[in-house]
């Protein structure tokens, strides 16, 4: 198993996914390579970015929690192991990196910093906002100051986000998404527009789908060159709040878990993810509820995104 941080399949190399269930609950992207990893987004863009939220709103509004909210810190950790058994070798996570998410005050998030697992800056992004607050333009630098993607947004007249635009460093077109809205202003599909420079292989398209009380219950990402379901994103609620998500392959095998973690106030603290192999039994982790429950000698990689606040 290759141990780097997620690159083009979840945005922005080297910056690792950063509360990734409270955007539309968007994908808390696995390692390289898998179904989640690549139904996240076009290259370049990291999964902090990804649900960095190009929406009209507060970031801190879009996801429910508290105005307070300061930061959000992401580590990411990976397998020693082999991973040929779930005995196999010695058994334990090894630190890969991290990122941090700046909000101001009024709930904006102005900043994502990342970090290697020595430490070292990896990458920065920053958000650029108009008159109205809408986020407008994204923009993103390596360790060494260079340039590496620049995004614009697109909304309608009614503030909705309608298109994203992505640039590389030298400014040629890298795709983008299209959104489409049904009676409410929630999104109902997101689908990847390609490079004008790209050849066509199939469309790649996103479907939210929301229960009767509104609440996101499942996205749906499909890849016609693939033949058709790559992956299903499901968000379970306990007492009113999103519990845990799951990520299937092909919409059948289990590959991702996110479990939340809230305070007093209903405010988010915690979200822990786990990786785990296909040659898992799947009944056995499909019954997991709970933080914590999985072997750490089984899972190919563990994501943690921890909340601080303004007093």
């Amino acid at each position: 198993m290759a141990r780097k941080l997620p690159g083009a399949g979840t945005r922005l190399s080297l910056v690792l996914a950063a509360f990734a269930g409270m955007a539309v609950a968007a994908s808390c992207g696995p390692e390289p390579g898998s179904a989640s990893a690549g139904a996240s987004g076009p290259p370049g863009r990291s999964a902090a970015q990804a649900v960095a939220g190009p929406w009209a709103k507060p970031e801190r509004e879009t996801r429910g929690f508290s105005a307070s909210v300061r930061s959000v810190k992401s580590e990411r950790y990976y397998a020693t192991h082999p991973l040929a058994g779930p005995k196999a070798g010695t058994p334990g996570l090894e630190f890969a990196g991290s990122a941090r998410v700046e909000f101001d005050r009024r709930g904006y998030i102005t900043r994502v910093d990342s970090y290697g697992a020595d430490g070292a800056a990896a990458g920065t992004a920053e958000y650029l906002r108009d008159s109205r607050a809408f986020l407008v333009r994204e923009r993103g630098w390596g360790a060494d100051g260079s340039l590496e993607y620049d995004f614009a947004y697109e909304y309608d007249g009614r503030g909705r986000l309608v298109r994203e635009r992505y640039a590389d460093a030298a400014g040629a077109d890298g795709g983008g998404y299209a959104y489409e809205y049904g009676d409410s202003e929630k999104p109902i599909r997101r689908e990847a527009l390609r490079p004008a420079n790209q050849a066509a292989d199939g469309r790649q398209y996103m479907d939210y789908v929301y229960d009767e009380a509104g609440r996101l219950v499942e996205e749906r990402y499909y890849f016609e060159s693939m033949g058709g379901l790559a992956l299903s994103v499901k968000h379970a609620y306990r007492d009113g709040r999103l519990a845990f998500s799951s990520h299937y392959q092909s919409g059948r095998w289990l590959e991702f878990r996110v479990f939340y973690e809230y305070d007093g106030n209903g405010d988010p603290i915690l979200e822990e993810g786990y990786q785990i192999p296909t040659a898992a039994d799947p009944e056995r982790y499909e019954a997991i509820e709970e933080r914590g429950s999985y072997p750490i000698d089984f899972l190919i990689s563990v994501q943690e995104h921890r909340y601080e606040y303004y007093e």
